[in-house]
Parts: structure tokens; sequence; C-alpha cells
């Protein structure tokens, strides 16, 4: 980072004549020298009163910087009273264009996913009312008919009761009129031998006594067994309300089976990209000794190999053409290709970024140079700002880039802690997020377009995950090649993991990889450097 852009080492100058300021005016924040602050105060003073009312609350000043360490706009004060020291400062009319392509892109996924999300959710939400009062209405009715069925069986079995009895008693009664019968037939016998023996008693001849004279007590003591009596008592089983609705049947509540209530619904995120689709097409070349790839704005890519040779690419009819090789100063590792078709690329010896002007351009030109920092991965978000990956032991971050050389954003912190450890390889997505591999952590870490942490993803088994490089697809989904595990990754832009892309044969140390806009992904494998083109379909394991 240049010493110049740091607050320790800014010095403010006159804004007439660049000479160092020795006074500033209070109400408009304006730096000058003793000879025009005179001047200044006589003439413009009265206008800067209503110039500009971007103040600080805090000094009451007008904001004159952009802190890209604390994310805010700083006036002077701001810069020469608190910690800002170590800070990167940018000039505010630098981060015009960063926070404009930053509402665009905003304005792009409210007017194109999240406003049309919140329609359809206002569509469910009616259609669930209209649901329910069909559903509520069908269930009324059924319980109504419950109602109505259980009292027809009531009716029943009041009805089979009635009978019951009704058989019970007729069966008593006929068993109680056979033993009155019997007992009223034994009590006239009875009085008929009273009657018998009063008249023997009348007789004196006692021949006649011995002779009509019979006893029959022998006969009486034995007598029928009634028959078996049984009380018909109803001891009514009345249930209470609970077991009644445990007997009748319960209101149930069938959960939808989609639910739409969440920006991560099918609807808006597929959870299968293009890859997933349908079965693979692969095709390979070999021995080229490819160290990183990227594919151009026209069909084909760009390779970077460790003959110190750029080489373009296309594939066509199911083979790769040749079309252009060119000599390169250095060997590097980290290429990328700018909205125009330039060729950056990381000089990681001479810690600088240079570039082609195209692929058939000879002439190099230093586009920035660090002092004490490693560049490493870059490359272009959608609206052309440059990003790249920045090691050293002190400090890891991702810088963006405007114009080539405008600094006007560091990623490097979550909270209080470091973001990262090693970054290599860096993409960003179509919404912004910046996507990073990080050799030392072995981990992707993610970002959104303001540099704040979204997730990070540590493989299916963190111990033996060693994520390499990456590349995002027109779905924002994300691609990961494992170079050590031979796997490939896929991730959505919620960092859910999709599953694994699987080719057959298996690739063999998948390395950097990148996707062309009609969703070709090409990849570099194997200790060869070997090139392979997956066409726009896949399989998931």
């Amino acid at each position: 980072m240049d010493p110049a852009l740091t607050a320790q080492n800014f010095v403010l100058k006159c804004e007439d004549c660049e000479e160092t300021s020795v006074c500033t005016c209070r109400i408009c924040d304006v730096a000058l020298c003793r000879e025009h602050f005179g001047n200044h105060m006589d003439t413009n003073h009265e206008l800067c009163k209503t110039k500009n009312n971007s103040i600080c609350t805090k000094h009451s000043l007008l904001f004159k910087h952009y802190c890209r360490s604390c994310i805010k706009p700083i006036c002077s004060d701001c810069v020469r009273y608190e910690d800002h020291s170590n800070h990167g400062l940018s000039d505010p009319a630098a981060m015009l264009d960063f926070y404009k392509e930053i509402i665009a892109i905003e304005n792009e996924e409210l007017r194109n996913v999240i406003k049309p999300f919140y329609s359809t959710i206002l569509e469910v939400i009616e259609e669930r009312r209209s649901e329910l009062d069909i559903n509520i209405s069908k269930a009324r009715e059924n319980v109504k008919e419950f109602g109505r069925k259980l009292h027809e069986q009531v009716d029943i079995a009041v009805m089979h009761y009635y009978e019951t009895l009704a058989a019970n008693e007729k069966e008593q009664l006929e068993k109680i009129q056979f033993d009155l019968n019997v007992f009223q037939q034994r009590i006239e016998e009875i009085e008929k031998k009273l009657e018998d023996n009063a008249k023997l008693l009348q007789r004196n001849d006692p021949f006649d006594l011995m002779t009509l004279f019979k006893s029959s007590l022998a006969d009486f003591p034995i007598y029928p067994e009634l028959y078996e009596f049984n009380i018909p008592v109803f001891q009514p089983n009345v249930p209470d309300f609970k077991t009644l609705l445990h007997i009748a049947g319960e209101i149930s509540y069938i959960p939808r089976t989609e639910n739409p209530l969440s920006l991560k619904c099918k609807h808006f995120q597929l959870s299968r990209s293009q890859l997933l689709e349908h079965p693979l097409h692969k095709s390979s070349s070999s021995n080229l000794n490819i160290l990183d790839l990227s594919c151009l704005q026209s069909d084909g890519v760009l390779t970077v190999g460790k003959n110190n040779q750029f080489k373009q690419l296309q594939f066509k009819w199911g083979k790769f053409y040749h079309v252009q090789t060119n000599e390169i100063e250095c060997r590097s590792q980290y290429v990328a290709i700018s909205p125009n078709d330039a060729i950056y690329f990381s000089d990681t010896v001479n810690r600088s970024i240079k570039k082609y002007g195209n692929v058939y351009c000879h002439l190099l030109i230093d586009v920035l140079d660090f002092d004490d920092l490693e560049p490493r991965g870059l490359t272009f978000t959608p609206s052309g700002h440059l990003l790249v990956c920045l090691y050293s032991k002190q400090r890891s971050f991702v810088a963006r880039y405007i114009n080539d050389n405008k600094l006007v954003q560091d990623i490097e912190h979550n909270g209080d802690k470091p973001l990262y450890k090693e970054p290599c390889f860096v993409c960003c997505n179509r919404n912004g997020d910046v996507c990073v591999t990080d050799h030392g952590l072995n981990a992707v870490i993610v970002v959104d377009m303001f540099g704040v942490f979204q997730f990070s993803y540590r493989g299916q088994n963190e111990k033996s995950f060693r994520p390499y490089c990456l590349a995002t697809d027109h779905l924002c989904n994300i691609v990961i090649t494992d170079n050590v595990n031979h796997e490939i990754h896929l991730l959505d832009k919620y960092g859910q993991f999709l599953g694994f892309l699987t080719t057959e044969p298996r690739i063999i140390r998948p390395g950097a990889l990148d996707i062309d806009r009609n969703g070709k992904l090409w990849m570099e494998h194997s200790t060869r450097g070997e090139l392979t083109v997956i066409g726009s379909h896949s399989v998931l394991k």
C-alpha cells in the first residue's frame, strides 16, 4: 500500500496554492495558507456555510475523507485527533463510483429478486386465506355431520338397551310364571290332603283309618328349585369431553409441503445449477502445464503456464483449438481477464500487478506496486472493480480498486478478528459477494460487497478439506476444487452444501477453474496441468 495514502503521513495543503496550510476555516473545513485565509473569510465564507450539509456530528466539520478501515466518512479533525493513523484513506470522489455501483447492484437485487419474492409471498398469503376459508367451512360441515351421525348412533344404542331389557323381562317373567304355577299347584295339593284327613278323622272304625290313610309328608319336603332371578340394573358409562374427543376423532393440521417464506426457497435460489441437471460432458487436453486460467469475454480461455507463456484456447465440436501464444516476463500463478479483455496477472517476485492491453498486445504495463505485500489471486467484479488477494506475515486482506489504481476498500476484519490468514484465490458472485479460498485456514471465506462476513465453508470433513480454487456460476452457486482429496464441492450462495460434482473418469487433483458465460466449466487438473472442459451439465453424488 502506498504510504502516502495513510492518515499517519497525511499533510494538509492549502486549497488554493498547495502550500502547507497554517489555518483552517472551522465552518467549511477548508485548509488555507496564511495568504489566502483572509481572502477566503472576506469573499467565500458566507457561501461556504450553505455549500454542503455533509457535516461530521462530532466535530461539526464537513467530511473530507473516507476511512476504508472504519468504512465511514471522516472530517479533518477526525484525522488529526482520532485513531486513524494506520487506516487507509480515500478521496470521497473516488468512492462515488464505487457506491453508485453498489447502489445499482442493490437496486437490481431489489427489483429483480427481493420485490418479486415478496410479491409472491403476498400471493401465497392470499391463497392461504382463501384456502383457510374453504377448509374451515369443510371442517365445520364435517363436525356437524359427525354430530348428526353421533346422535344416530346414540339413538341406536338406546334402542338396543330397550330391546335388551324387553327380552330379559319376557324371559324372566316366563320363569316366574312357571314357578308360580308349580307352587300354587302344590298348595292346592296340600289343601286337598287336609280335606281328606279331616274326613278320615270323622270315622270311628279303626280298620277304615288303617286302610284309607296314607301319609304324604314324605312328598312335600321335596320341591323344585326356583329359576335364577336377576334384577336388571343399567349403569350408564357416560364418556367425559376428552374421552369423547379421543374416541370420536380430532382436528389435525396438515403442514404445507412447500414453504415459500424464505429467500432460500427454490423459487428464487435454485438448489441445483446448470452444472447439476444432466449427465456430464467432459473433454480434456494434456501436457499444458497450466498454473491458472481465466475465461475470455469472447469464447475461449486464457491459460498461464510454467513455461512463462499465455495460451489462448477455444473449445469447439468437442476439441481444443490453439489460438494464440504470448511469452511473458515472469512466471505467474494468478491471472484475470478484465471486462475489456485486458490481461492482468500477479508478479509475486516483484510484488506488483501487471497487465497486457489484450491477448494480442505485447506491451506490458505496471498497474500496482506493493512494498511489503505479496499479490496473489485477482479477479474482476461484474461492475469492473479489481479485487486482489494480498498476503504478508503481518496482515492479509483483499483490496478493491477502481480505475486500476484507486484503492476504495480493504476487506480484512470480521469485527476485531482477521478474516484471512493466507488468501490465495478470489472470485466475485453476481450478487456482489466476495469469495476467497484461504490456504492457511483451509476454508472458503465469503463476505458481502461491504466486507461484512457472511459464512465460511470448511468442507464435509474439516480435518482433510484443502480448498484450492473457486468460481461462481450464473445462479451464484460456488464451485470449489479440493486438489488433495480429488473432490469438487458445490455450494449455493448461502453456503449450503449441494453436493460433489462427479466425472467419469474421476478428475485427479482438480486445481484452477473458471466458468464462462455459456456455463462451461474450464478446469486445470493433475500434476501436469491438464485442461478439462465440462459442458454446462453434470451430476451429483
